[in-house]
């Protein structure tokens, strides 16, 4: 500058060129001390980043490890839930097959209810029905004891009517049988002729042989055919009822002859049919129709 100005004349700078570079040089301080400080926040600020940056790593380190951790945990409560969902699902299958039974068992209950009602209906009915048995059971029995008392006394008294019938037809062939024997013993009285005393000595004999089981009672007369006709009829007579069977024996003794002794002093033979209108009276007097009266010629004959 020596050089080039050496031919000029020298001189002092002008001021504004001094004025201008001292601006400049007051700018360029001020740049240098801002960008000075901007540098020293921007290195605090490097380094509290630097320390965050740190503890973001460590926290993140933490962070990973418990998500590590909430993962595994998550994995077992997944296991766990998976679980659940499966016990769930059985007792949901469970739940719905007891539902189902208890739907059943209402439905049967209401089954079982109809079923018990209609058969309570039925028992009341059967319990009626039974009640009108028992009622016409109750009338059948009393029309069948009243049948039977009717029955019996129809039995009796056609037996009483048979009886006497039988004691009628007995009486007659006795007092038949009587007759003719009195009759064939008046002639041989007449044709022997016999003294009293013989004829009483003659009765004693007669006595004793009435006292034989078989004999002919005094009466030699009567023929051996004849006798066989009166068993027959009491044969006949025997044939019927018990009842029947002892009218029929006190019939036979009624017919049997019977001694009595006379005013005259002796002993006389009569046959049991002369008691046959006292025993008819007294059989009339009996309950039964005839076997009280028939007992009567029973006592005779004991004497």
């Amino acid at each position: 500058m020596v050089g080039f100005g050496a031919n000029r004349r020298g001189g002092r700078l002008p001021s504004f060129i001094l004025i201008f570079l001292m601006v400049i040089i007051a700018i360029l301080s001020f740049n240098y001390w801002t960008v000075s400080n901007r540098q020293g926040r921007l290195l605090d600020e490097l380094a509290e980043v630097q320390t965050q940056v740190k503890r973001t790593d460590a926290a993140r380190s933490r962070l990973e490890k418990r998500n590590s951790e909430l993962m595994v945990q998550v994995d077992s409560h997944r296991k766990q839930i998976d679980q659940k969902d499966g016990d769930y699902t059985v007792l949901e299958g469970k739940l719905q097959a007891r539902e189902a039974i208890i739907k059943k068992c209402s439905d049967e209950k209401i089954k079982l209810q109809g079923d018990v009602t209609a058969q309570m209906t039925e028992i009341q009915r059967l319990k009626e029905q039974l009640k009108e048995l028992k009622q016409e059971f109750m009338k059948q029995e009393e029309q069948l004891k009243e049948v039977k008392r009717n029955s019996t006394t129809l039995e009796r008294k056609l037996e009483y009517e048979s009886l006497q019938l039988e004691a009628s037809k007995l009486r007659l062939n006795v007092a038949d049988k009587q007759k003719s024997v009195n009759g064939k013993d008046g002639a041989e009285v007449v044709a022997e002729r016999h003294p009293v005393t013989t004829h009483q000595h003659g009765a004693s004999e007669i006595k004793d042989e009435m006292g034989k089981p078989g004999s002919d009672a005094g009466m030699p007369a009567i023929e051996d055919s004849e006798v066989g006709k009166i068993e027959d009829n009491v044969q006949f007579a025997l044939k019927k009822p018990a009842i029947t069977q002892k009218q029929g024996e006190v019939l036979e003794a009624a017919a049997a002859p019977v001694r009595t002794w006379s005013r005259s002093g002796r002993w006389t033979w009569s046959s049991g049919a002369a008691a046959g209108p006292t025993q008819a009276a007294a059989g009339r007097s009996g309950p039964c129709g005839g076997r009280q009266g028939l007992q009567q010629p029973r006592q005779t004959s004991g004497v």
